[in-house]
């Protein structure tokens, strides 16, 4: 399988985040944490924030897309994975471990496709 084709694919990434930022604005609510304004918040917010870039990424022409969005994208998981600690409901487990664990995800994400766009191959593992 080709990774790089994948990680190319603007249409796949951008699904893929617009389904994580989904996965992250329903959280609250599915994971039970809705009763914290804060943790909600910031997970609406975050959601919010990572689901327009990727819509404005996708709708974006193939040469218009430069890697700001990407970079953008990221620094939206950056946050989204402080923001536990940094809003201060890092002791509600369920919330935290939801934004660590998507924003990591979004930035790990973010950060494939940036590597993939620079022409450089990810290294490979060999036994």
């Amino acid at each position: 399988m080709n990774w790089e084709h994948i990680w190319a694919d603007r249409k796949f990434t951008s699904n893929a985040f617009l389904l994580l930022a989904g996965a992250l604005g329903v959280s609250p609510l599915l994971l039970g944490y809705l009763a914290n304004t804060t943790a909600s918040v910031s997970a609406w917010a975050s959601a919010v924030a990572v689901a327009f870039l990727a819509a404005l990424e996708s709708a974006m022409e193939e040469d218009a897309a430069n890697e700001w969005t990407d970079w953008a994208i990221g620094i939206a998981g950056v946050w989204t994975v402080v923001a536990p600690w940094a809003l201060g409901f890092a002791e509600m487990r369920t919330a935290a471990y939801t934004h660590v664990f998507i924003g990591l995800a979004v930035l790990l994400m973010a950060g494939m496709r940036l590597w993939t766009m620079s022409g450089q191959n990810p290294p490979r593992l060999t036994a």
